[in-house]
């Protein structure tokens, strides 16, 4: 017999799932983290249900399951890139900021910069493989698969954002360690990619919050999920911060822009980081 699900929808979104046979609930943002159905009651409005749950999450916070899963030693890696990704930005930024040659131990910040983008590079696929082997919006198979496409799950569209945003962080960084670039080269090579890529971090934060949310606008502070959500959409904030501000224009720009630049992009970085160690028990909660 088939089991019939009552699904809970954002717009064209599959944000929930509840199994009436089961008596199972099943979020978007848990499913794609491997986390186990939560308890279900039919005669319980599901969106109430949803928020209920999300006001439990910070009293089964744990460092370490007992029996880690594949989704869940995935998930220890994307953290673990992440967390390597935001220090060597916030690394280069303070390299940048206070040493005088901008340079430490024969490696420039900008070096360190583009080490730095591809770690995030990293946990950004390893996050879209989370987000295609745990979609809501689809059957989980057993085979585990590389690549995919779901325009109804948030969760992938959120970790395809940020994907593509993290490459764009890769040309943006690997250009900026070529010599004597004109300034029309500056701003096609590394100021565009920078751009486009804390947009994407953008799109991809607001996708995060409404999967996570199952609302357009709100917040739940009684979440650990939720304050993950808020921290790396401050981090993105920052982050476009310092892409508007480091634009070439002719003449250069004067030294206080570039210092707000890079200040803009070591809190980001800082944002990055805890939101990145935070994940870590959110894939512990039981």
């Amino acid at each position: 017999m088939r089991i019939k699900k009552n699904h809970h929808y954002l717009g064209p979104f599959i944000t929930a799932a509840a199994t009436r046979r089961r008596k199972s609930l099943q979020t978007s943002r848990r499913c794609r983290k491997g986390l186990a159905e939560l308890a279900f009651n039919p005669k319980i409005d599901l969106a109430d249900q949803i928020y209920q749950h999300a006001l439990l999450d910070a009293s089964r916070l744990h460092i370490l399951p007992r029996q880690p899963t594949r989704a869940q030693w995935l998930g220890y890696s994307i953290a673990s890139a992440f967390a390597l990704g935001a220090f060597l930005f916030i690394f280069a930024s303070v390299v940048h900021l206070w040493v005088v040659q901008h340079s430490f131990k024969g490696y420039s910040a900008n070096a360190i910069y583009a080490c730095g983008s591809i770690f995030f590079t990293t946990a950004g696929y390893l996050q879209l493989l989370e987000a295609i082997n745990g979609d809501i919006a689809k059957s989980i198979g057993k085979s585990f698969k590389y690549w995919g496409f779901s325009p109804r799950n948030l969760g992938y569209l959120s970790c395809l954002s940020q994907f593509f945003g993290t490459v764009m962080f890769n040309f943006n960084t690997f250009f900026a360690l070529l010599p004597n670039l004109t300034i029309s080269e500056s701003n096609l090579f590394i100021w565009v990619p920078n751009m486009v890529g804390s947009l994407l971090f953008m799109v991809a934060s607001y996708f995060a919050w409404i999967e996570q949310h199952h609302a357009f606008w709100v917040f739940n502070r009684r979440s650990w999920s939720s304050w993950i959500v808020l921290i790396n959409g401050l981090g993105s904030v920052f982050f476009l911060m310092s892409a508007f501000t480091a634009f070439f224009p002719d003449p250069a720009l004067p030294v206080w822009i570039i210092s707000f630049s890079t200040l803009c992009t070591f809190f980001g970085g800082i944002f990055f980081f805890v939101a990145a160690l935070m994940l870590v028990p959110e894939y512990a909660v039981e």
